[in-house]
């Protein structure tokens, strides 16, 4: 079997006898070992072997994509025809471009070698961890694997792109039990390249387990108040992604929808809040090398002190509205930590909700939102009152991100994001 920089020689060379404007395409092939725990068992060892394929066809104003698994002379010779045909098929915009020669060059993310006897190790210190120290969680489902994979990138403009990364991947189901009572089911995960910490005190591991086995005296909320909302680091993820897809991401600004459209250079948040999209930082495990238009990724600062420095958009978009390009389409999120320790941000709310998760539709045009609370604590008299649930929140993402009350100084680390604990206050909590 031929090795990826064959097929990729072979690819280029079909595409080139293809007449049009411009063409890239990148090739995949990974390997994982896979280990499954259910129900406190150990399940299945497997290994898994992938490849992909994705090409861009640009030709007279029209673009064409296709996709697939076969690295064959014949499935390559089929990626171009179904290309070919999606081409064919689009309407005409001149704007649709790749970007410029980037140069030829390589990335390695991860470990330097993967050693699966230790990871089987960690794996199971992580279920005895579970037993001795969390008795009513229900550990469900637990997945552990190791992944090795490469990828390359080739354009017609001369971009050569290679990228490797060897990391490892957790994954965790759970509930909580005793006698009649259970909890509905709570999960964590986290990527991560080193096995030196056990995996129950990497990311919010102890945290996600410590709370569903408070969740098991869970009561419904009775009522309604305006008050402070502490939202954890994973829910944190969630309402900074949809602040920037609600306000700087292409949808929004193509269609000239989005509230923030001429705000660059002014302040759209708290002077607290510093959101940057950082795949190069260290705590970041396998973060972009290159964006899906071509460019090598850069890191950037988003929001820096409250004033937005850019939005996000592709090069597309960039064409079509007359924008800078940006280079990064990466999900490696990193927000600044605060001063305050989560303690004293607890002890000076006099009535809140922390919350754990949140499930709700799309935000309107204007950043309204509204949905269930879920993995929610009541706070009264600066503590922790009990565990709550069906309770809704609701109020507008511009709002939050500017009624910054403060923001913890602990974050948590997944290998995907940097996020801290954030309290906003003016947030609706009401119960049935």
């Amino acid at each position: 079997m031929r090795n990826l920089e064959e097929c990729a020689h072979v690819f280029e060379g079909l595409l080139k006898e293809c007449p049009v404007d411009h063409y890239a395409f990148s090739l995949s092939e990974s390997e994982s070992q896979e280990l499954n725990l259910e129900n406190g068992e150990f399940t299945l060892l497997r290994t898994v072997q992938g490849n992909g394929i994705s090409l861009k066809l640009i030709s007279q104003g029209r673009i064409g994509t296709s996709s697939g698994t076969d690295l064959s002379d014949e499935g390559l010779q089929q990626m171009i025809a179904d290309a070919r045909a999606s081409l064919e098929s689009a309407t005409p915009d001149p704007m649709w471009d790749i970007a410029p020669d980037q140069g030829k060059d390589s990335f390695s993310k991860g470990c330097d070698h993967l050693d699966l006897d230790r990871l089987f190790s960690r794996t199971a210190e992580l279920k005895q961890n579970i037993e001795q120290e969390y008795p009513l969680i229900r550990l469900m489902l637990l997945i552990v694997s190791q992944v090795s994979a490469r990828k390359l990138y080739r354009n017609s403009n001369g971009t050569a792109f290679d990228s490797q990364y060897k990391v490892y991947s957790v994954s965790l189901e759970f509930s909580a039990g005793e006698g009649d009572k259970t909890t509905g089911i709570d999960s964590v995960g986290f990527l991560t390249d080193d096995l030196s910490i056990p995996f129950i005190d990497q990311a919010s591991v102890r945290q996600h387990l410590a709370d569903t086995s408070r969740r098991i005296s869970a009561s419904a909320f009775d009522g309604k108040f305006t008050g402070t909302v502490i939202f954890t680091p994973e829910c944190l993820t969630q309402f900074i992604s949809m602040l920037l897809g609600n306000y700087a991401s292409d949808g929004v600004i193509l269609d000239g929808t989005s509230l923030w459209l001429d705000k660059i250079g002014e302040c759209v948040a708290s002077p607290v809040l510093t959101v940057s999209n950082r795949p190069s930082d260290p705590r970041i495990v396998m973060g972009e090398s290159w964006t899906g238009d071509g460019f090598r990724t850069e890191d950037i600062v988003i929001i820096d002190h409250g004033i937005l420095k850019t939005h996000l958009l592709s090069l597309y978009v960039s064409r079509k509205t007359g924008r800078p390009v940006t280079r990064n389409t990466d999900s490696a999120l990193i927000i600044e930590p605060g001063e305050a320790s989560i303690e004293s941000i607890i002890q000076e709310t006099e009535k809140g909700l922390i919350v754990g998760d949140f499930s709700g539709g799309s935000p309107g045009t204007n950043g309204d939102f509204s949905g269930v609370a879920k993995n929610a604590f009541l706070i009264e008299n600066g503590r922790i009152s009990r565990a709550v649930n069906e309770t809704m929140i609701s109020g507008n993402l511009g709002a939050i991100f500017s009624n910054i009350r403060a923001i913890s100084r602990e974050t948590v680390e997944d290998g995907g994001t940097v996020m801290p604990y954030m309290a906003v206050d003016g947030i609706v909590v009401s119960g049935k």
